[in-house]
């Protein structure tokens, strides 16, 4: 006879964890983090992939692998891609519970196919696009946007206080370039060699750089290097970098850049390099962020108008500051940057950045020209305000004072904003009569407004992700007020998902004054500024 008996409850827990099965659910290049439903989602033959999961898809602490050639199997993880009949099994980079990175075998076809993913005899998959090539640039903060890491060729990296000149050649890493030619292995260092794929394209604020080299970097398997050299005629802290491979567009990232010297710097107000004193000497920035706002959305012929007053305090490591959700990335004049965010019904698969609230007090004062007063409330989260019995019928091209108690964190202080005159959209109606071919340019142009301020130029757009969620990309372009024009590139426009109909895709066209500052104890930078934006739904095809 046998006696039944209890294991402990640890063990039980721990059989659980070891017999759960992979649950993968995303299949992402690290360099950009694009999802499906975005034009520019596809895994690169030859290139390094990302796998986001629940369950347990690898041991809880992290594994890589630490010697080369790359193997098929690490710490009980593996990884096979199907696509068109043809198994291949990837090489692995690291592994964990839920995320895994392998490198994606050159000899794949390309297509749609299934990845799966096998520990401890558990195995469980998800849907992979295998492209010939799509690069993926590395960003500082990981996530896809921001400062890309970037290098001169000394090997340091390129930021707004060691910033790249214009006439050098810097290196761009990534992954995705395209699959290594015949009988090299991907498993081991590949040695120096173009990839197998077609035309490059590299665009710096707008401007098409010199390649000088494209390949594998030749000591690391799946990693990517382009050397460029920098245009003549584009500066700023958060200029922009994109990288076209065929019709494949990268994700969009920013390059510091200077005309001579080190230190970047951008008209339109306060940058990095400002704060570089205080990154130094504490590890992080206290920043001060105000702005009123004004937009007029036209839907179904249907026009409604708000205004918006948000204020925000928080503290950032410079690491949080390279972030798309950064207060400081307006694009450079002349740039264009590309957001992107997940529905709020699917998790997001991407890294987040999150900063450290201040308390600035429990209201903010708001006085107007003609002596009116409103609040920004705090909305609960720490450091964060907004308007709120909002009594300003419209902004209005003046002086709007703005006045704080204090609060544990930041002093009590005073900012004046000099809100911008508002500019007409002179081609709205063209631009929304048609749908935006996004492989054309596209021409956006204004009147009025003042001449010293700049020009917002947005568009939105969004895709199904997942079964009950979906994908937005959002492009955002600035310009001169006096240019009277700008012209948004194809390679912006194919980064929005295509639409057929009205009903979700936005564009938004208005003009923003410079970056004003404002001085407050307990902050090391305070900026206010103003919009007023014209909306209009189109289609993007």
């Amino acid at each position: 006879m046998t006696i039944g008996h209890r294991l402990p409850l640890g063990l039980l827990l721990s059989a659980a964890v070891l017999l759960a099965q992979p649950a993968p659910n995303s299949v992402q290049n690290p360099g950009s983090n694009s999802l499906p439903g975005l034009p520019n989602y596809g895994i690169a033959q030859g290139s390094v992939f990302v796998v986001y999961g629940t369950g347990g898809m690898g041991p809880s602490t992290i594994l890589g692998a630490t010697t080369l050639p790359l193997q098929t199997s690490l710490g009980g993880t593996s990884i096979t891609v199907t696509v068109s009949g043809t198994t291949a099994n990837a090489l692995m980079v690291y592994t964990l519970a839920t995320q895994i990175a392998a490198v994606l075998p050159s000899n794949i076809p390309a297509g749609s196919g299934t990845l799966t993913v096998t520990y401890n005899n558990q195995s469980g998959s998800t849907p992979i696009t295998v492209v010939p090539s799509n690069f993926g640039i590395l960003s500082v903060n990981e996530t896809g946007a921001g400062p890309a890491v970037a290098t001169h060729v000394d090997n340091s990296v390129i930021s707004g206080t060691n910033a790249a000149n214009t006439g050098e050649e810097i290196v761009i890493w990534g992954t995705g370039l395209g699959p290594l030619p015949a009988g090299i292995s991907d498993a081991g260092a590949p040695g120096a060699g173009a990839s197998n794929i077609g035309t490059i394209t590299v665009w710096i604020g707008g401007v098409q750089a010199n390649v000088v080299y494209h390949g594998r970097n030749p000591s690391d398997p799946g990693l990517d290097q382009l050397n460029v050299t920098v245009p003549s005629g584009v500066s700023g802290c958060f200029v922009s970098l994109v990288v076209q491979t065929g019709n494949q567009v990268s994700n969009t990232t920013t390059l510091a850049v200077a005309p001579n010297g080190k230190t970047c710097s951008d008209a339109n107000g306060l940058s990095l390099s400002s704060l570089a004193p205080a990154l130094n000497a504490n590890g992080s920035a206290r920043i001060g962020f105000i702005t009123l706002l004004q937009d007029t959305v036209t839907i179904g012929g249907l026009s409604s108008s708000s205004i918006l007053g948000v204020a925000n305090f928080q503290k950032y490591t410079a690491y949080q500051l390279s972030s798309s959700a950064s207060p400081l990335l307006y694009p450079s004049s002349g740039s264009c940057t590309v957001s992107v965010s997940v529905g709020s019904n699917n998790p997001s698969v991407t890294p987040g950045i999150t900063a450290t609230g201040l308390d600035a007090g429990a209201a903010i004062t708001l006085v107007d020209p003609a002596g009116n007063m409103d609040s920004l409330v705090a909305t609960g989260t720490k450091g964060s305000y907004s308007l709120a019995a909002n009594t300003l019928a419209s902004l209005a091209p003046a002086t709007y004072q703005f006045t704080g108690p204090g609060g544990t964190d930041v002093g009590a202080f005073t900012a004046n904003l000099k809100v911008a005159s508002a500019l007409s959209w002179t081609n709205r109606g063209t631009v929304a009569a048609s749908a935006i071919d996004r492989t054309q340019p596209l021409s956006i142009t204004w009147s009025g407004g003042d001449s010293g301020s700049y020009v917002l130029i947005g568009g939105f757009g969004n895709a199904p992700f997942g079964t009950s969620s979906t994908v937005s990309a959002f492009f955002l372009c600035l310009a001169p007020n006096s240019a009277g024009g700008f012209t948004v590139p194809p390679y912006v426009l194919e980064s929005i998902p295509a639409n057929s109909s009205k009903s979700t895709d936005l564009m938004l066209v208005g003009s923003t004054s410079p970056l004003q500052t404002f001085t407050a104890p307990g902050l090391d930078a305070g900026v206010v500024t103003s919009a007023f934006l014209t909306g209009e739904t189109v289609t993007f095809k």
